[in-house]
């Protein structure tokens, strides 16, 4: 189950028991979480330690009703608020390089409109894979991935960097030339992804 929250996250905790008793009634194993937008209360941010509170009593709550909980604007371990690049390649490269088992497609309808291939791109990539290999990486700043999806041929290349500009380089001894890789989305140079039959 979906639960978004558009940044109200007072509002969201004071809902949440509610929430979950509807879940266990109608059989909902965990929720995809959501923050778009900026967090309410004002001066709150999306990494501050305000959120990381928030993020451990609903990991408390969840958990002890046995259910999972997977956010898609999740805190990360830097502290402060940071901006990077939100391109659209970035986002369907999370896809490839972030294992998430429950995967959704946040944005207004009318983005995707413009773009079909990307929207279609969603439409087909995994969301469990049965082999990972990863072609290059630096922890903190950058991942270079190839994963293939579970009893099938179909890889699935995702790349995604810090705000350093990076060259990766297809022609590691994983990536063959004869293993083409068709469709690449590339935006900025801070991500990459294909996919094809390798």
């Amino acid at each position: 189950m979906h639960h978004e929250t558009s940044g109200a996250v007072t509002d969201y905790e004071r809902q949440l028991d509610t929430a979950i008793r509807f879940m266990i009634q109608y059989g909902y194993p965990g929720i995809k979480g959501g923050y778009v937008g900026k967090i309410i209360p004002r001066g709150e941010h999306h990494d501050g330690q305000w959120m990381v509170d928030h993020y451990e009593r609903l990991a408390s709550k969840f958990g002890l009703n046995k259910m999972t909980m997977d956010l898609h604007e999740p805190v990360r371990p830097t502290g402060l608020h940071r901006t990077y690049h939100t391109t659209l390649a970035k986002q369907l490269a999370l896809y490839v390089t972030m294992y998430s088992p429950i995967q959704m497609a946040a944005d207004l309808i009318e983005n995707y409109e413009k773009r079909p291939d990307a929207f279609k791109f969603i439409k087909e990539v995994p969301t469990d894979w049965d082999t990972t290999v990863v072609l290059d990486a630096e922890p903190g700043d950058y991942i270079y991935m190839a994963r293939r999806e579970r009893n099938g041929k179909q890889w699935f290349v995702g790349a995604i960097t810090d705000e350093q500009e990076r060259l990766l380089s297809r022609t590691s001894a994983f990536l063959l030339p004869e293993r083409n890789i068709p469709r690449l989305f590339k935006e900025m140079e801070t991500a990459l992804i294909g996919k094809g039959i390798l």
